[in-house]
């Protein structure tokens, strides 16, 4: 195996990068840990993310009923330097997927966006649980887990 390969960056994006963005970071470097992969970096922004902002107290519950841990992230937006660097960009709603169209520089970067249902060859967005209770976070958890197990299997290393 060659050591000097380069380690994949995949990149969630929602709004305010609290609430289904880092729960997809989470669980998508979960599950990949428990598939034994390597190579592939998991992160997370916001289009619009208050700078420092720790996780949404729902989502950091619903995680933790879940085994995950929230407790330190902390949020971040979204930088054109960013996309360049990733090497696939999965936003949660098409709104989300167009602004970093318009935010993208260049083709190469373009088209490495695509919503998470996109990407798994669905439809629709991921709506955002953000200001509602446990039961809605615990849906998007569940949506989340989902289309992320999906999207993981879709990338080969």
């Amino acid at each position: 195996m060659d050591q000097t390969k380069r380690q994949l960056t995949l990149l969630f994006v929602c709004t305010g990068n609290t609430c289904r963005s880092p729960m997809a970071q989470t669980i998508a470097r979960t599950l990949l840990e428990e598939q034994g992969r390597k190579g592939i970096q998991v992160l997370s922004a916001g289009t619009f993310a208050w700078k420092e902002s720790p996780a949404s107290l729902q989502a950091r519950q619903v995680m933790l009923a879940q085994g995950l841990n929230l407790e330190d992230h902390r949020a971040t937006t979204i930088t054109e330097a960013q996309l360049q660097q990733a090497d696939i960009i999965l936003t949660m709603t098409q709104n989300q997927k167009e602004l970093l169209l318009e935010m993208a520089t260049d083709d190469t970067t373009r088209a490495k966006i695509f919503t998470l249902r996109e990407f798994t060859g669905d439809s629709g967005d991921i709506a955002d649980p953000f200001g509602q209770d446990e039961t809605v976070y615990y849906q998007c958890y569940k949506e989340l887990q989902a289309s992320i197990a999906n999207a993981i299997n879709r990338i080969q290393m």
